[in-house]
């Protein structure tokens, strides 16, 4: 698949409480973990931390709770070492008690110590861009969405929701809905066309999270692909292997299974599932415009051609995390997003997309995803505002 680049911004203009931060990238280091980790200057003191799109707010690991007004540097690993990329002038940093204990550990072997939380209160001030191994703080995503499909990346549009309050150090703290959320269809059909609705893969909604080792769904999730495929193609829950996983320093038991491929995709109509919207999508291209004779035909009653929203697709396995539905992080997620977006299924692990340039556009609430030339496994098909447009984005169909 062909994906027309973009100009990068050579020169980052200041917004609200950044003070400066240069062009380059941030270095970020998966390496075992999976997790986005870094290191963040917090009074002088370099703490070793995660980027936590979860997390609402700022933090630093301390038993006793308070609240610091104070410059945070975001700090990039260089060949003269660790330096300072990003400055976030007169931040709140809530400290706070991220585990019962004085060290915090993360990750599947507990290997990554948790002493600070970059969160999503200075990150939604601005743009992330993620890629292997590197992040860049931007202001904003460049291009409206109608210019991003043209270069043949995937849009996904209103992607932020949530919002609620936190009490600390007694003191309330309410924030807005900044919960990267996308849908998606797991194990989906390679070719969609002669088929019903319920034969197109398993309708997920994930929430994009970058501090979790793995991407994570809830049994009843895992229940409905195993209805899907069959029992012969997916093990009853309780017979996969468990492991002890590490998040903020407490310790969960989870599940491990393997999961066929997976497609994200965006949301054009109020009755369509991901896996539905997806065949939109397909079959119009297919038709150049419009459903073909003689295929079951996504769009209204009556209708050849709709709109459909963009697909990012991943033919590969994914090892996952299967929890039980009431387990504290995903509840937490689920309970605060329940009464605004589908019910949330799991957790999209920001690890899991390596092999791809994702932009989280908090600013134009928006998610940007386009494939590395040198993914085989990626392929991106944008999203269809007007039959005209199918002719447009054909470039992007091709090797």
């Amino acid at each position: 698949m062909k994906h027309w680049p973009i100009a990068l911004l050579s020169l980052l203009a200041c917004r609200d409480s950044i003070s400066d931060f240069d062009s380059l990238p941030i270095n970020i280091q998966y390496l075992d973990t999976n997790m986005a980790t870094m290191r963040l200057e917090i009074d002088g003191n370099v703490k070793s931390a995660l980027i936590d799109t979860l997390s609402p707010l700022t933090m630093e690991h301390n038993l006793e709770e308070g609240r610091k007004d104070t410059e945070v540097l975001v700090m990039g690993n260089t060949s003269q070492g660790w330096q300072s990329r990003a400055a976030f002038t007169s931040a709140d940093v809530w400290q706070y008690a991220l585990c019962d204990a004085a060290n915090c550990n993360a990750g599947e072997t507990g290997s990554f110590p948790v002493e600070a939380i970059l969160g999503a209160d200075l990150l939604s001030k601005n743009a992330l861009r993620f890629s292997d191994q590197e992040v860049t703080i931007v202001p904003d995503v460049v291009g409206n969405s109608e210019d991003r499909a043209k270069r043949c990346d995937a849009v996904f549009s209103k992607t932020m929701f949530g919002g609620g309050q936190l009490a600390i150090a007694d003191t309330v703290i309410k924030y807005t809905g900044r919960r990267p959320t996308v849908g998606a269809c797991l194990a989906y059909n390679e070719d969609p066309t002669k088929l019903d609705a319920d034969e197109q893969g398993v309708d997920l909604t994930l929430v994009i999270a970058s501090a979790v080792p793995k991407t994570m769904i809830g049994q009843s999730a895992y229940l409905r692909y195993r209805n899907y495929v069959g029992a012969t193609n997916a093990p009853d829950v309780d017979t996969l292997p468990t492991a002890a996983v590490s998040l903020y320093g407490n310790q969960y038991n989870v599940a491990l299974a393997t999961l066929p491929k997976l497609a994200l995709v965006g949301q054009l109509s109020d009755f369509r599932g991901p896996c539905w919207e997806r065949t939109a999508n397909i079959t119009q291209r297919q038709g150049n415009g419009r459903c073909l004779q003689g295929i079951v035909c996504p769009c209204d009653e009556g209708e050849l051609s709709c709109r459909a929203g963009a697909v990012a697709q991943f033919d590969k396995t994914f090892d996952v995390y299967v929890v039980p539905d009431t387990i504290p992080i995903l509840a937490t997620v689920r309970n605060e997003l329940g009464a605004l977006t589908s019910q949330v299924d799991g957790l999209l692990a920001t690890g899991d997309l390596q092999g791809t340039v994702f932009e989280l556009d908090y600013p134009n609430n928006r998610v940007v995803l386009a494939c590395d030339d040198a993914n085989p496994n990626c392929e991106v098909f944008p999203q269809i505002i007007t039959k005209g447009e199918v002719s447009a984005l054909a470039q992007c169909d091709s090797p």
